[in-house]
């Protein structure tokens, strides 16, 4: 299955590429189309009208057509519709091919090709077999005397590879078995290493991508909030030693000014949990003012002033000067993650399969101010930095990778989710499974999809983390994540063999609990 999956990526790609190309070949150019056989790990491809059928082209080289042949070698795909490349990943490799150019990009560096992919005049797509399969370090062989294309995959890492998945070697001239698998498995070993060293060098360029697209910064607005939050009343905690000695200080501070606010206790006499705070402040600018008032009178009716409770508050609290007070403990919070989170984060971005290009843009914070280890993930709405993604944790005197992937994995996995919402809402009547009094039943999380989005999260948080999975999945599913330990098991059991993309997967778990 693992291969199959890969391959339906790479061909969604090839599908857009080639279809957007230039290059149009007539139908009488298509020559020896119905004698060509194509054996895939073992299994003839069947193609028909439908499908196209492969053929040799003027350059005496064999053009398939691209969907049914990579649906059965497994890939991911995109198509740069501007630029007309297809874009083809699998295993770590990353494969582009221009419709109509003599060469393709492996990786970044041009390879001299003797033909071209091209488009049919009926619109299908055809490509060079054998340079673009052997770019993803396949074996194929091509057999004159039954005009067949053997083609072997890469096995996965650390697999055996047994003799009948190996391509028979050329009839002629005829070796002795033994030298024939001698030969076969050395090949086999070298590309072997050739992948797990591909594979090291995606996860090089993820790492890279995430320290390029993560700014590390020092919030002034949320500063402020926190500030405000502790000072009329917000006392949570998760550590049994208190508060963080930070925050501790900072509220030393403000009970020290002569502060006359007009609502001295507005945290605790609203009632509401912190995170409706954090919505509110997505809905303002970098100055605490809310950017659309009638918007914020419909979502969050109980908060509508407190953007004018925060203004009294800044003015009389003199908070700039507190912000620079305590800069170098800020920092020195920062510099605990950097740079050891992005190799870290990388890990789960190569496991969900998104690529380079994919990694998220986010600004990451540390809120001494906040509860240890608690954390949060806006996506693309965090309105004092011009609705951008920023990350958000909580004081801890390490740190902390199981909260670090747990935030991450919402920039990831909620956007997903929220695309299939509907589906997601079809499940609402689990919601009865959910025992009350748990902690997703808390005003934070108490909503289907929330529940939902936080159970497959909570499943893949600690999937690179020392730590004994079993027992937290164990654990969070008594806190009320009913969902937990179903996504554990399906990630760990089909995910590595999935035909199809992460929403493909996401949604058959979907249908598979209806």
């Amino acid at each position: 299955m693992k291969k199959t999956k890969k391959i339906s990526l790479m061909i969604h790609l090839w599908i857009l590429t080639l279809i957007m190309g230039l290059m149009v070949v007539p139908p009488q150019e298509i020559m020896a189309q119905t004698h060509i056989t194509i054996v895939m790990d073992g299994e003839p491809l069947r193609f028909t009208e439908a499908t196209g059928r492969p053929f040799i082209d003027e350059n005496n080289r064999t053009l398939v057509p691209f969907r049914i042949t990579l649906e059965s070698f497994g890939a991911q795909v995109h198509w740069d519709g501007q630029n007309r490349i297809a874009t083809a990943y699998k295993n770590g490799i990353t494969v582009q091919v221009p419709i109509g150019q003599p060469f393709i990009m492996v990786d970044g560096d041009r390879v001299p090709n003797d033909t071209q992919a091209v488009i049919a005049e009926d619109g299908r797509t055809y490509l060079p077999i054998r340079k673009v399969l052997e770019a993803f370090d396949a074996l194929v062989h091509w057999q004159e005397s039954s005009q067949t294309i053997f083609v072997a995959s890469p096995p996965p890492p650390g697999s055996e590879v047994f003799p009948e998945e190996i391509p028979p070697e050329p009839i002629e001239p005829a070796l002795p078995d033994e030298e024939e698998d001698t030969s076969i498995s050395q090949r086999l070993e070298e590309r072997l290493k050739r992948r797990n060293a591909s594979e090291e060098q995606e996860k090089q360029r993820l790492t890279a991508a995430l320290e390029e697209n993560t700014t590390l910064i020092r919030d002034p607005a949320l500063f402020t909030l926190y500030a405000f939050m502790n000072y009329t009343g917000y006392e949570e905690e998760n550590n049994p030693a208190g508060f963080h000695p930070v925050r501790k200080a900072i509220l030393k501070d403000l009970k020290a000014m002569d502060l006359q606010l007009t609502e001295p206790r507005y945290y605790r006499q609203k009632g509401l949990p912190y995170s409706k705070y954090i919505s509110a402040l997505s809905e303002m600018d970098n100055r605490l003012r809310y950017k659309e008032p009638r918007r914020i009178q419909a979502l969050l009716p109980e908060l509508a002033e407190l953007d004018q409770r925060l203004q009294e508050f800044s003015e009389q609290a003199d908070i700039l000067t507190l912000y620079e007070k305590y800069r170098e403990e800020y920092l020195q919070a920062i510099a605990m993650y950097h740079p050891e989170m992005y190799a870290f984060l990388a890990q789960y971005t190569q496991f969900l399969r998104v690529s380079p290009q994919e990694v998220p843009e986010f600004y990451f914070v540390v809120n001494l101010q906040e509860s240890y280890w608690r954390g949060y993930f806006l996506v693309e709405n965090y309105g004092p930095l011009d609705n951008a993604s920023i990350m958000v944790l909580g004081p801890s005197d390490q740190m902390n990778h199981r909260l670090l992937a747990h935030e991450y994995l919402h920039s990831i996995l909620t956007p997903i989710h929220a695309d299939l919402a509907e589906e997601i809402e079809s499940l609402s009547h689990m919601m009865r499974k959910v025992p009350q009094g748990s902690q997703a039943r808390n005003a934070v999380y108490d909503t289907w999809f929330t529940i939902f989005d936080e159970s497959m999260i909570r499943a893949l948080d600690s999937w690179f983390v020392n730590t004994n999975q079993e027992e937290l999945i164990r654990q969070e599913v008594e806190a009320g994540f009913i969902l937990t330990e179903y996504f554990y098991h399906r990630f760990q059991e089909d995910w590595e063999d999935f035909h199809g993309t992460l929403e493909d997967f996401i949604r058959e778990m979907i249908r598979d609990l209806q």
